[in-house]
């Protein structure tokens, strides 16, 4: 196998950062792994160093990060992994298979390992979708060709602060590009974090759904309105009760947030 570049976006990452890194280190033939890190100040430095990262500072946006790690890369194709992803065994041979001439990008199902006390939000996802179906996340373990993503800049709004979305901003401009993207079939890896706690995040979420995917206010009150009965599925097929009222409070929340953008959009999450 060609080695390829390998990019990680980093903020205060340490929880997950070593499994990570071990994972792409057994999975990947790296040549240069590439750390963007936004000041961290726990021990994120230590461990990327303890892997041989090349450590390039911003104090950029989770957008800029990314923006600035894509150029950083001297491959025709190269990997981008987020800080708290677990690469499946084989991942790199089994992926490489659908990055055809035809694609700019491809990329596996993110499986979501919550802690039990965020069980009600995990229980909700997946009621409505199976796990391989439901994928939100597009950059987590994304395989691409260089060109692909040459001359990607992002709109202001990215810019200001920690905007969500530059996940799907990416993926749209690959296509734009004219290269196809895709979810590749039966390849998973582990995404451990923690989901929006109800409050702050959450209120941030509604405000970038408003920014970066340009949701409109009637479709944002659409979701919440059928947060009622798909909450209800949900506590019925997890025997959980608490899922309904986790699950709209957790839409209406987003509608705040939406409706109060400049006062939550600039939230610096961790990378």
């Amino acid at each position: 196998m060609i080695p390829v570049d390998v990019t990680v976006c980093t903020y205060n990452s340490g929880k997950f950062l070593k499994p990570c890194l071990a994972s792409i280190k057994r999975n990947i033939p790296v040549k240069t792994l590439w750390i963007v890190d936004n000041y961290s100040s726990d021990g994120t430095i230590k461990i990327a160093e303890g892997f041989g990262a090349n450590i390039v500072k911003s104090h950029g946006s989770l957008a800029e990060s990314r923006q600035l790690s894509f150029n950083l890369v001297e491959t025709s194709e190269f990997v981008n992994v987020d800080s708290d992803i677990i690469l499946s065994d084989n991942w790199f041979s089994n992926i490489s298979r659908f990055l055809t001439v035809k694609h700019g990008a491809v990329w596996g199902v993110c499986l979501t390992m919550l802690p039990i006390q965020h069980r009600h939000y995990q229980e909700a996802m997946y009621s409505f979708k199976k796990p391989s179906r439901y994928n939100l996340i597009f950059l987590g373990d994304m395989l691409a060709r260089k060109e692909a993503v040459e001359g990607l800049t992002f709109p202001s709004d990215y810019n200001h602060g920690a905007v969500a979305g530059e996940d799907y901003y990416i993926k749209g401009f690959i296509e734009k590009k004219g290269f196809k993207t895709l979810t590749a079939p039966n390849i998973y890896v582990k995404h451990y974090c923690n989901p929006p706690p109800l409050g702050l995040k959450t209120f941030w979420a509604g405000a970038s759904t408003r920014l970066s995917e340009r949701r409109g206010i009637f479709s944002v009150l659409a979701r919440t309105l059928l947060s009622g009965p798909q909450g209800m599925f949900a506590a019925i097929r997890s025997h959980d009760a608490l899922v309904l009222p986790y699950w709209v409070r957790y839409r209406c929340e987003q509608v705040y947030g939406w409706l109060h953008w400049n006062k939550y959009y600039n939230f610096r999450r961790p990378a």
